[in-house]
């Protein structure tokens, strides 16, 4: 394989992987429902946008889909820290409420 190839195929497989991470973010965001698959997905999407926009900034590109890809698994993953976090504590309100009646009657 000449050098001109192999510079070709490093190329385009790092594009494929700013799209990767877009995908996967955008996949994390659809499985809100299941916070422990969008954890993952989001985490997995963030490392893989980190490293396609340091490869990115290397060569001189945008790296607009991988940023994208990082915005979006940021998301992915503060959303259903957030949702544990309000559950948790909206469960310890009704907790000290049944409290607060028992002790009135």
């Amino acid at each position: 394989m000449s050098e001109q190839s192999q510079v070709k195929v490093k190329s385009r497989a790092e594009g494929a992987s700013r799209v990767v991470s877009l995908v996967l973010a955008i996949v994390a965001i659809l499985f809100l429902a299941a916070p422990v698959v969008t954890f993952i997905l989001g985490v997995t999407a963030l490392i893989v946008g980190i490293v396609s926009t340091r490869n990115a900034n290397k060569e001189g590109r945008k790296p607009g889909m991988a940023s994208a890809g990082i915005t979006i698994a940021v998301i992915a993953i503060v959303l259903p820290l957030l949702y544990a976090v309000t559950t948790v504590s909206y469960s310890g309100i009704q907790e000290r409420a049944r409290e607060a009646q028992q002790v009135q009657q």
